[in-house]
């Protein structure tokens, strides 16, 4: 009696399954359209720089440490005269590095030559047409070591803004072309900002005797929208 109960039971689910499978859904529409679509949009503006940076050093040698120091601060303080006739301000002038190294030459069973004293800084200008001169300034002013230029825009969160604005539409136009059905979006997030600033070797500047040429910078956003799709 009880395996004759089981087998009823095993034949009823079987014909319920069966029939389920027949009956038309009416909700198949329904849950597709219920459906999140995830896209990742992207936008970039294209810039011309309105600054530059100057990263320049002063080293001094000696084999007196008292002598390295004191000529380094000399040239330090004509470099900074200079600048400041030139009419930058002590916002525009940054110290980026203080150090002081003992020489040894290492081939002659290690013999001390002195001291290096090194001090390097960075100036920033808005005026790019004089970068050339002003290099030249700085080198005749003791700057022995005039390390590279990198392009800025003083306004890239502005930039940044019309890039990110870009990215959503872009966003926009993928989950368009993934679904035919009404979007709305469920939620943003913000993945990265990349702002490509344009450095300038001064090394090959001063070997070519070229005009250091500021060209373009690039500013990315870039999103991940989440849409869902309405009835």
């Amino acid at each position: 009696m009880k395996n004759s109960i089981k087998i009823l039971g095993v034949v009823s689910l079987l014909l319920i399954l069966v029939f389920a499978i027949y009956i038309p859904s009416n909700n198949i529409d329904y849950v597709s359209a219920q459906a999140d679509i995830v896209v990742v949009g992207e936008g970039s503006v294209t810039a011309t720089p309105n600054m530059a940076t100057i990263n320049m050093s002063l080293e001094t040698r000696n084999e007196d440490l008292n002598l390295a120091v004191q000529e380094n601060k000399e040239k330090t303080d004509n470099i900074l005269s200079v600048l400041t006739s030139l009419g930058f301000k002590n916002e525009d002038i940054k110290t980026k590095n203080f150090s002081v190294y003992q020489r040894f030459d290492y081939g002659n069973k290690e013999e001390f030559l002195g001291y290096q004293v090194r001090t390097s800084f960075q100036v920033e200008t808005k005026d790019l047409n004089g970068l050339r001169t002003l290099i030249d300034q700085l080198t005749q002013s003791g700057a022995n070591y005039i390390e590279g230029i990198t392009f800025s825009c003083d306004n890239e969160n502005e930039l940044y803004q019309e890039a990110i604005k870009l990215a959503l539409d872009n966003a926009k136009i993928k989950a368009g072309a993934l679904s035919n059905a009404s979007l709305e979006i469920k939620k943003i997030t913000e993945e990265y900002c990349y702002v490509n600033n344009l450095y300038r070797d001064c090394y090959s500047y001063v070997a070519n005797q070229k005009d250091i040429s500021n060209g373009t910078i690039k500013v990315m956003a870039k999103v991940i929208v989440e849409f869902t799709a309405t009835v």
